[in-house]
């Protein structure tokens, strides 16, 4: 009996929630990488993917998002996949280009094929890109955000998207962002208006400006600065 069939058959008869509708009912159940600990299951309601979703394009700085395009690449069992990747996206109006298996080629190619003007990822995704040799010459002028989270981003590689964006024509540079599962990923982004900052302060060392009603309690490392208002 394979894994589907094993799932389906401990399923069996198991009775689920009435939908009420509610926004604070529970939408999706995510699990947290473990970082601080034994990974967990954490309840998120579809208020909070709204929540997120809005906040997101708020801090975004481009009013609306309606009509762009975004490749989405990460999986959606991951918070940033799900909740960025394709809610935000989606609730904003914008398309989402799906790359069901992810290669460097693969995405490479769909980018120049596609056009998007959106792309989330990870620090590896783009270190991926800058060898991606179908990229050599091509015109990514089309690109109007480029955001990295999941992981640290060093100044270093920081460094080299920001000068292989401008070699090929695109006036933009790769903004980070940071947040945790039991958020729904993104809590903070570096904002638009403040990349000269964030390059005084060694590049990809802060983590940029709290989104929305974020409200940070807690210890943070100095290496991981937070932009003041």
């Amino acid at each position: 009996m394979n894994i589907d069939a094993l799932i389906l058959a401990a399923g069996k008869g198991t009775q689920l929630p009435e939908d009420t509708g509610k926004a604070d009912d529970c939408g999706a159940i995510l699990y947290s990488g473990g970082t601080t600990g034994t990974s967990k299951g954490i309840m998120l309601s579809s208020r909070n993917f709204n929540a997120l979703g809005l906040q997101t394009i708020a801090a975004s700085g481009y009013g609306s998002i309606a009509g762009m395009k975004m490749l989405s690449v990460m999986p959606v069992f991951h918070g940033f996949g799900l909740g960025i990747g394709i809610h935000t996206a989606l609730i904003g109006g914008a398309t989402c280009i799906l790359i069901p298996q992810f290669s460097v080629k693969t995405y490479a190619e769909t980018l120049v094929k596609q056009k998007p003007n959106l792309i989330p990822g990870v620090p590896t995704l783009f270190e991926a890109l800058l060898r991606a040799e179908n990229l050599e010459g091509q015109d990514l002028s089309f690109l109007k955000g480029i955001f990295s989270g999941g992981d640290s981003l060093s100044p270093e590689l920081k460094k080299k998207v920001d000068t292989f964006l401008k070699e090929h024509n695109c006036s933009e540079q790769i903004r980070e962002g940071y947040g945790t599962t039991e958020c729904v990923t993104a809590s903070c982004l570096t904002p638009p208006d403040r990349l000269e900052t964030v390059a005084e302060l060694g590049g990809a060392t802060s983590i940029g400006r709290w989104s929305g009603a974020v409200r940070a309690v807690g210890h943070f490392p100095r290496r991981m600065g937070c932009l003041q208002p």
